[in-house]
């Protein structure tokens, strides 16, 4: 629902956010390689009590309230919850922090882009350096809370690799994929 409105050039929303949109709405949603959930999937009054408590996060000042403020976070942490309790493995990806701490006071592991692209690199998918500039380039559009971006290439490095010490998203992984959480 978020994308197709972000996508559609009646809403008015910044150019970077609506050219993702229409790019992701066209490539994945309409072209059929991602799998969307309808909102009859998962429990009303789920969606409720998430959508309550993302409401009662403390916000910005600068952060505007509107009236579909939190929807979609609130369905896909509900669908998240649905999919849990059915025994499916889910990690919620998700650049929104606080829909992150929602997810996690339901057990349902949270990424950002930052950390999906650290573990990309960290198996081999990606170089630092690539990874830097398209989580630059992703962060102008839609934004990681402010405290877990990276700040240059060599802080997406994998540690293991360079000098055999622990790494963070290594471990990370290596931790849900032993829990089955991946």
């Amino acid at each position: 629902m978020e994308i197709e409105r972000n996508a559609d050039p009646a809403t008015p929303v910044d150019g970077r956010l609506r050219t993702a949109a229409a790019l992701a709405k066209t490539t994945l949603i309409d072209g059929g390689s991602c799998a969307v959930d309808s909102d009859d999937n998962y429990d009303s009054r789920t969606f409720d009590e998430v959508h309550a408590k993302l409401k009662n996060l403390p916000r910005r000042s600068d952060e505007p309230n509107h009236p579909l403020a939190h929807l979609g976070e609130a369905a896909s942490i509900a669908l998240c919850i649905a999919r849990t309790s059915q025994g499916e493995l889910v990690v919620f990806l998700v650049n929104d922090g606080g829909a992150s701490v929602v997810a996690a006071q339901y057990g349902i592991p949270a990424r950002h882009f930052g950390q999906v692209l650290a573990e990309l690199i960290c198996s081999g998918h990606f170089t630092s350096s690539d990874a830097f500039d398209a989580l630059a380039m992703a962060t102008a559009v839609t934004g990681i809370p402010q405290g877990a971006v990276p700040m240059s290439a060599s802080a997406l490095e994998c540690r293991r690799a360079a000098d055999g010490r622990s790494c963070g998203a290594c471990d990370a992984f290596a931790t849900a994929v032993a829990a089955g959480q991946e």
